[in-house]
């Protein structure tokens, strides 16, 4: 395993930590995880069939109407009703939901007692505890009013505001919970360890998974209806004993249940054996993690940001609708905002980490190559680094060839220090203008520069850039020769050429060394007229084909050159230095004259001549014309 991949692994798994223990341990994110909990759970757990073996006898306001005062409540009328189910209807356990905290008429608490005691059948009464409110005055009564009778802590565990988790024995008292001494004394087996629970909604023509009906009307009640069942007593009113579940996300007469009703729906599972799925922990870690690590995989992919964001939202899309989807949640009830969290920070965290090291990439290959090459090229290799690799390809280019007439011996003559100097000055002052015309430094050859137009950036410009540079070149070296002395002497013209044509382009030599560089004939044609200045009186020399699609008025045609290691000749042209702008036409007419081989030329021509006695081009034509070479065909065998 690479280095990187060690990291980016560790990465993921600190952030796949950090998502749990975040969503685990923020107020808002765990609220925002058990919502999303409570809504599936809510909405798409199946409805139930009511329990067979739980029934709640409401205590309501009818119920209420008919007892001589509201609270607290008439332990007669409680006597009476342990008494009908224990010998009537021959229940299997009476589960009573009343807290007895305090006396009422003594005649009522003695037969209320007596009722428990000798039921014949298992009386569970629920009991309050301090954490309910309870001072320890009433917590004495309940205790003396209780004795010799089995009970059970009544308190609901609240998670997040809403009551989530059955739990066997009380968290603070220890003491054994109200629906857990009604299932051991109805013979049910009861976990003992916490279980969430499973609220369940009834089908749609039923008003809860088990089946309620009004206190009062106990008498009234088939005795098959209730015999060998678990029955409930508690108040269902809408002002005491009420707390909110999952169910309250769906609101109306879901928001609030009934402290016994959330009891009996305990029951109802436990007594059915269904439990509310769950993953566990280790599942869920790896669930964090597999998102943290596609995310860090996908930020870190070579691909466009139109690609990774559409992949993102797939990715994302598809697992919200899995974990929205009532079959996958049945099954397992997948994480939500964890491997959200990891895998939208994995994104993020890999995006600024890449951005961070792809900056200091171009920091240092701009630092190293800004002398070589221009920063648009740099930046290109940066986005296709394909263009580094070894090969080529063939391309369209231009190439400016340059060089300083009798550098050489000029050289021998002065101290090094000093010709280092002047060379610098003068070869920086190229490369500014090459680069700020997009073109690529491909070699240094003592006082003089390759320059390529096209490369590696493709750029369908690249004659009009190489011709801008070749003009600008000439004259920034004509202001520095003149300007600059050279141990008492001047530095020599430079010479230029210019050539535009289909050249071999990539990086050339080995794995550990190699170098980005153009091959080809018209790289050595473009040698051949920087050298050919020498012989035609030019500067600029510059191939007619290189300047076609721009305008000719601005170029000054020299003749046809047949150069060193080409058979065909090659039509060139220089820049208009030097000569005034009311003597270029009369040149542009000898120029034909001499061209279409008219007997006039060297007439014409010696009267030119006499107009322009400096016109190193005029007199050129005038030395071939005197010797009788005719046309404007020049043959050039020297280098």
């Amino acid at each position: 395993m690479t280095r990187d991949a060690i990291r980016y692994s560790l990465l993921a798994i600190l952030i796949s930590i950090f998502s749990l223990v975040a969503v685990s341990f923020l107020g808002p994110l765990q609220r925002s995880e058990q919502w999303l909990h409570d809504f599936r759970l809510a909405y798409l757990t199946p409805v139930a069939a009511q329990s067979e073996n739980v029934i709640v006898l409401a205590i309501n306001e009818e119920t209420l109407r008919q007892m001589p005062y509201r609270s607290p409540l008439d332990r007669s009328f409680l006597a009476g009703l342990v008494e009908s189910l224990a010998h009537h209807h021959r229940v299997r356990v009476i589960g009573i939901d009343v807290i007895f905290d305090q006396p009422t008429i003594a005649d009522a608490d003695r037969q209320l007692q007596a009722a428990m005691l000798g039921a014949g059948v298992p009386v569970i009464a629920a009991t309050g505890e301090a954490e309910t409110g309870l001072t320890d005055r009433q917590l004495d009564f309940q205790a003396a009013f209780l004795d010799g009778i089995e009970t059970g802590s009544a308190v609901l565990s609240v998670e997040s505001s809403a009551v989530r988790t059955y739990y066997p024995n009380s968290p603070t008292t220890g003491r054994s919970s109200f629906v857990h001494s009604i299932a051991r004394a109805a013979g049910i087996s009861a976990p003992a360890e916490p279980l969430p629970i499973l609220f369940r909604r009834a089908a749609l023509d039923n008003a809860s998974p088990v089946r309620i009906f009004p206190a009062h009307s106990v008498d009234i009640l088939p005795t098959e209806w209730l015999q060998d069942r678990i029955v409930l007593v508690g108040a269902v009113l809408s002002d005491r004993d009420l707390h909110r579940t999952p169910l309250s996300i769906i609101g109306d007469e879901h928001e609030f249940m009934a402290g016994v009703l959330v009891h009996a729906q305990i029951l109802a599972q436990l007594s059915s054996g269904e439990r509310l799925p769950s993953i566990d922990s280790t599942v869920a870690f790896a669930i964090v993690l597999s998102a943290a690590s596609i995310g860090l995989i996908l930020a870190l992919a070579p691909l466009s940001s139109i690609i990774r964001i559409s992949i993102a939202l797939f990715i994302a899309v598809g697992y919200w609708f899995a974990a929205f989807s009532p079959s996958v949640f049945w099954q397992a009830p997948l994480p939500l905002l964890e491997p959200s969290m990891g895998f939208l920070i994995a994104v993020t965290s890999a995006t600024a980490i890449a951005r961070k090291q792809e900056r200091r990439r171009r920091i240092f290959l701009h630092g190293a190559f800004n002398q070589y090459v221009s920063a648009q090229i740099i930046d290109d290799i940066l986005e296709n680094p394909e263009h580094l690799k070894l090969g080529g390809e063939l391309r369209d280019m231009s190439f400016m060839f340059t060089d300083i007439a009798g550098f050489s011996t000029l050289a021998e003559r002065l101290e090094p220090e000093a010709l280092v100097g002047i060379l610098s000055g003068y070869l920086d002052g190229i490369v500014e203008i090459a680069l700020d015309c997009r073109g690529t430094i491909a070699r240094f050859m003592g006082d003089g520069l390759l320059v390529f137009f096209g490369a590696p950036v493709a750029d369908t410009h690249h004659r009009t850039l190489a011709v801008r540079c070749a003009l600008e070149v000439d004259d920034f070296c004509e202001t520095y020769r003149l300007s600059h002395d050279v141990g008492g002497q001047q530095l020599g013209e430079t010479r230029i050429g210019v050539h535009s044509g289909s050249a071999v382009v990539g990086n050339v030599g080995g794995k550990r060394r190699f170098e980005y560089t153009a091959h080809g004939d018209v790289v050595n044609t473009a040698a051949r007229l920087e050298s050919a200045n020498r012989h035609l009186g030019t500067r600029i020399c510059i191939s007619r084909d290189t300047v076609a699609d721009q305008d000719s008025a601005n170029f000054r045609p020299v003749g046809s050159v047949v150069v060193k290691g080409r058979s065909e000749p090659l039509e060139v042209v220089t820049a208009w230095t030097g000569i005034p702008d009311e003597y270029r036409s009369g040149y542009l007419d000898v120029f034909a004259l001499i061209e279409n081989e008219d007997p006039t030329a060297l007439e014409h021509c010696e009267r030119l001549a006499v107009s322009l006695p400096d016109d190193r081009i005029t007199g050129l034509h005038l030395s071939r014309l005197q010797a009788r070479q005719r046309g404007i065909t020049i043959m050039l065998q020297e280098k």
